[in-house]
């Protein structure tokens, strides 16, 4: 057992949350959550889904049943959402029946964000940081707000912002730094294919595997030219170069339509872990089989083709 007084913290820390929600939203309707085909959940708000599982409800026996099923697959925003359901609903069965679930469950939604997901996103928001006059508190404040907004009221995101920055400080300082120091440069940066490829396993033709989780891809965050204001925001943010021809990440095929046995939940799978990466534009000289394309489509990855001129003709 923790001791009472980390309970106690985390409780308190807990009962902030709750009055930001509260006060934001007011009471929640059991309307705001639907289940469709058993396996997908959809709602506006992890923090209105939070405050309709009351103990005992249907609705709390409903998340608690498919929360883990669902975590693969899920589109923009969701995935977080479920990550905060499955700490905030991962109680036993008997304090639901005990009634005390609605207490346990924001205490844990907490515990869970403060020590899953917020070390989660710190590599994405690093990749994502680039060098500016501001303080580098403030600029992170911002990512978190703009990584959360639409997950959270205003008043939870600030709160949030200030967890992840005491977390930053005191855990990630050294490489806080150096990323600082990196981005003053506008050096490359690399980005592990295993960021890429660690949920997925493809197999090529030869039977081999196809992606390669020891290779790194040359990257870079490009500053003032993707972030342009005239810009739609599903295009800002990092630059994934691929200039290898033999690159082995998901979007190269060598033989366009065979090179690889994709399946498109695969493809979804890779391209959201490239997005959590922070990457918004790829450009590529390397073949992209139109699994790929429709996938980086979907998620709002923008994929500039290059081609030899005489392929223009």
């Amino acid at each position: 057992l923790k001791p009472s007084w980390v309970m106690d913290e985390a409780y308190s820390s807990a009962q902030r949350i709750s009055q930001l929600v509260s006060s934001s939203f007011g009471p929640c309707g059991l309307d705001t959550l639907v289940v469709a085909d058993g396996k997908k959940l959809v709602t506006n708000s992890a923090s209105r889904t939070l405050g309709a599982a009351t103990a005992r409800s249907p609705l709390a026996r409903i998340i608690l049943r498919h929360v883990q099923k669902v975590t693969d697959g899920l589109g923009d925003g969701t995935g977080t959402l479920v990550l905060l359901l499955e700490g905030a609903l991962g109680c036993s069965a008997a304090a639901l029946r005990a009634g005390e679930a609605r207490a346990v469950e924001v205490a844990q939604c907490f515990s869970f964000v403060e020590q899953s997901l917020i070390p989660s996103v710190v590599a994405p928001l690093l990749q994502r940081l680039e060098y500016c006059e501001e303080s580098t508190e403030k600029h992170v404040r911002g990512l978190v707000r703009s990584s959360l907004g639409a997950n959270f009221p205003p008043g939870v995101c600030e709160h949030l912002g200030t967890l992840f920055w005491e977390w930053l400080s005191t855990n990630a300082g050294d490489d806080l730094g150096s990323a600082v120091q990196e981005l003053k440069r506008r050096d490359l940066i690399c980005i592990p294919v295993s960021l890429i490829t660690q949920h997925a396993t493809v197999q090529g033709r030869d039977g081999r595997s196809a992606l390669s989780a020891s290779r790194t891809v040359r990257g870079h965050i490009v500053s003032g030219v993707l972030g342009h204001p005239a810009m739609p925001m599903a295009q800002e943010g990092g630059l994934l170069v691929i200039l290898e021809p033999d690159a082995s990440v998901p979007v190269h095929t060598s033989e366009p339509g065979k090179a690889f046995l994709a399946s498109a939940d695969l493809a979804m799978i890779a391209v959201e872990v490239l997005w959590q990466s922070g990457v918004r534009v790829i450009l590529s000289a390397s073949q992209v089989h139109e699994t790929w394309r429709g996938a980086l489509s979907q998620r709002g990855i923008m994929l500039i083709q290059l081609v030899e001129e005489d392929d223009l003709k």
